[in-house]
């Protein structure tokens, strides 16, 4: 049951906001657009408002609408600068739009609200890699392996971008700090192995691709790609 201000039969806005996330996760998305918008009308405190537009804004991103989802986004930033989530959901809403500079400053202000988020250590460098920042790109994947050593997907993630964005050296030099602190990185065999291939290592390259055959519990479709490549490498 949602309260009413003193005086009015109006809902305070901390319940439409309540509501709204409720209607959210519920599936009833015009519902939550709806309360959110009504919170924000209504005189919402900073907080509650900016958590509103933060439910407009993920709501609009889920719906394809970056841009729109961006100025939501922005909006949430003004009423609580310090909260490191709305700038970096900004930047996820800038990337889909297609705008990686944007993308980038926003991760960046991020960083400085919360330095140790992986996540957003991680969407940086991978704005840098597209820019083709790659020295910037090094100096936050090397933050990232300070700040989280142990979390080897979002290390991953950076050396499988640089291998994409044809900067070979820097993949194979990051799959290789890979398979230090995890040996048994399928992921970091697969990127070291086609960086070989890809600078004609073909004897490194076959290495790896055996590697990650002698590995327990290889997904199916993994083990027949590398067989593949070892058969193409054979040739």
């Amino acid at each position: 049951m949602l309260r009413a201000s003193a005086g009015s039969p109006e809902p305070i806005p901390t319940d439409l906001v309540v509501l709204s996330q409720l209607y959210k996760k519920t599936g009833r998305l015009e519902d939550a657009l709806d309360a959110a918008s009504r919170a924000i009308e209504s005189g919402a405190s900073h907080a509650d408002a900016a958590e509103a537009h933060a439910i407009l804004g993920e709501i609009l991103l889920g719906q394809r609408q970056p841009l729109r989802a961006a100025a939501e986004y922005r909006l949430a930033q003004l009423e609580d600068p310090a909260d490191p989530r709305h700038v970096y959901n900004l930047g996820l809403a800038l990337e889909a739009a297609g705008d990686w500079k944007g993308a980038l400053d926003a991760y960046r202000q991020a960083e400085t609200l919360s330095p140790r988020e992986p996540r957003v250590i991680e969407a940086r460098a991978l704005a840098e890699i597209v820019l083709g920042r790659i020295n910037d790109a090094l100096q936050s994947a090397a933050r990232l392996r300070s700040v989280a050593p142990s979390d080897m997907p979002r290390q991953e993630n950076l050396a499988s971008a640089l291998l994409r964005s044809g900067r070979v050296s820097e993949a194979a030099e990051e799959a290789q700090r890979i398979l230090r602190l995890a040996p048994g990185s399928v992921t970091g065999h697969l990127i070291l192995g086609e960086a070989f291939e890809k600078s004609g290592n073909r004897p490194g390259a076959r290495r790896q691709y055996k590697a990650i055959l002698s590995l327990a519990g290889v997904p199916v479709e993994t083990a027949e790609q590398v067989r593949r490549r070892l058969g193409d490498l054979d040739r």
